[in-house]
C-alpha cells in the first residue's frame, strides 16, 4: 500500500494544516517541511536549490492560494533560523493548476539558507 503525502507528512510529526491546500508543514520543534517540485530544481552559484517561491504567479491578485500564503510564513521562519526539509514531488502534468502529485521521494533534503534569485526565494539544499 502507498502512503500518501499527508500521511507522510503525519509521520515526520509535521502534520499539514490543510491536507487539500498547505504546502508544507512545521514540527512541534519548529522544523518546516516543505513540499517542492522536482521540475523546479535548479543550480543557482553552482549549488542545487529548490524554487520555494514564484511571487509573479500570484502578483495579480485574482489567484487567491492559502498554500501560498502559508509558503510565505514558512519562508520567513526558515530566513530567521528554522531548519528546513524538502520532500521533492513529481506532477503529473507540471503545466496544470492546480498541480497533481504523481509521486513524492521519501527521502528528506536538508535546506542550507534561503537564497533570493530572479525575484523568488529558493533553497540551497
Amino acid at each position: 500500500m502507498t502512503m500518501s503525502l499527508s500521511s507522510y507528512f503525519r509521520s515526520l510529526g509535521a502534520p499539514l494544516k490543510n491536507y487539500r491546500w498547505s504546502w508544507g508543514a512545521v514540527s512541534p520543534a519548529g522544523d518546516i517541511y516543505l513540499r517542492v517540485w522536482t521540475d523546479e530544481l535548479g543550480i543557482i552559484d553552482e549549488t542545487l536549490c529548490a524554487r520555494l517561491t514564484n511571487h509573479e504567479a500570484y502578483a495579480d491578485g485574482d489567484r487567491q492560494s492559502p498554500g501560498y500564503e502559508e509558503r510565505k510564513e514558512h519562508v520567513t521562519r526558515i530566513g530567521a533560523g528554522a531548519r528546513a526539509f524538502c520532500i521533492l514531488c513529481e506532477a503529473i502534468d507540471a503545466r496544470s493548476s492546480p498541480r497533481k502529485i504523481k509521486a513524492f521521494s521519501k527521502r528528506l533534503f536538508p535546506g542550507i539558507r534561503v537564497v533570493d534569485f530572479d525575484g523568488d526565494q529558493w533553497l540551497e539544499l
